[in-house]
Parts: structure tokens; C-alpha cells; sequence
């Protein structure tokens, strides 16, 4: 009787462990399957209730007609707040630039969000109005400078931030940086 030689025995191990591999590979598309089902939209058959539902979605009219009509007919009387201290509003918001597109940024979301009927208008509160409610009503946001209590100017339009325009040239005329990052000191090459 012969003993097995040890070419042999590797070669049973790298059999063993090419079948192991195969059949995780196997699991690993089956996994991958399973979990493609459970997070794919499923698409409803053409001219199904289903389906006329999804059109009707995308194709919605709008609630609110444009951001003033949302202001004034829902995000005014929905979200008030007691002013002063750390919330600040101004019945001229449509005069601060910053304010008006934050709200225009809450009106579209809206309109789109509140289509979806399972988790629309708690994704839009939670992702969308309350990150911009805090920086619109903040008492550094775009109502810093208005005050509804104070007898004269309770309104304060927005200031320009002043700017200067670059000198001719520039960014090739920019200053000399001392640049880790190999720029040969063209701090305009930032802009590349």
C-alpha cells in the first residue's frame, strides 16, 4: 500500500475548496437577487389602475400655483412660530432674496413629495423644510435685520455682500501662493 503523495492531497484540498467557492458564489447571487427584488419599484402593467396612478403622479397639477400662493395659503399659517428671540420672520419675505428662494425651494419639493402618499410630506418635513426652516428663521438668516416690534423700519431690505472685481488678468496675474499641492504658485490654477 502507497501513501498518498502530497501533490495528491493538495490537489483534493483545492477541489474541496474550489466547490466551497463555487457554491458561495451561488449564495452571493442569490442574495443579491433577493435584495434587488425587495428594493426595486415595481412597474404596474400599461393601462392597469396601478399604472394610471403613476401617471396621474408624475402628471399632477400643482397644489400651490406658485411660492406666494404656498407662503401665504399653507407654510405661513402651518409653521408659525412665536417670533423673536431665536425666530425671526418678515411679511416682506419676497424682499429678501435668500428667503425667497429658500421658500421657493420648499414649495417645489413640496409638490413633488407630496405625491408620494406612503412617506412623502414625512421625507420633505425631515429632509427638505426643517433644515431650511432653521437657517430661514434663524436670527442670523435672511430676517436678521427686520424687527415687526420696532415703531419705525420694521423692515430691512437685503444688503449686497460688496464685492471688487478681480484685476486685469487675473487668475494669471494672481499673487504668488506658496502651494503644497505643485501649482508652481498659479493660485489660479485652482480654477482648472
Amino acid at each position: 500500500m502507497t501513501a498518498p503523495s502530497p501533490t495528491s492531497d493538495l490537489q483534493v484540498t483545492l477541489d474541496a475548496l474550489t466547490a466551497r467557492l463555487a457554491r458561495l458564489e451561488t449564495a452571493i447571487d442569490d442574495h443579491d437577487a433577493a435584495f434587488s427584488d425587495l428594493t426595486s419599484t415595481p412597474t404596474a402593467p400599461a393601462g392597469s389602475a396601478d399604472s394610471r396612478g403613476q401617471e396621474q403622479q408624475e402628471q399632477a397639477d400643482p397644489l400651490y400655483p406658485d411660492v406666494v400662493a404656498f407662503v401665504e395659503q399653507f407654510f405661513a399659517p402651518a409653521f408659525a412660530r412665536p417670533l423673536g428671540g431665536e425666530f425671526r420672520w418678515c411679511p416682506h419675505w419676497w424682499d429678501h432674496t435668500e428667503a425667497g428662494l429658500i421658500l421657493e425651494a420648499c414649495w417645489r419639493t413640496f409638490e413633488h413629495f407630496r405625491l408620494n402618499p406612503q412617506t412623502g410630506i414625512s421625507d420633505w418635513l425631515t429632509h427638505h423644510l426643517y433644515p431650511h426652516l432653521h437657517r430661514l428663521m434663524s436670527p442670523t438668516g435672511p430676517f436678521a435685520r427686520c424687527n415687526p416690534d420696532r415703531a419705525t423700519h420694521p423692515h430691512e431690505p437685503d444688503q449686497s455682500l460688496r464685492t471688487v472685481p478681480p484685476s486685469a488678468g487675473w487668475p494669471a496675474g494672481a499673487p504668488e501662493v506658496n502651494d503644497p499641492y505643485g501649482h508652481d504658485g498659479d493660485a489660479g490654477a485652482y480654477l482648472k
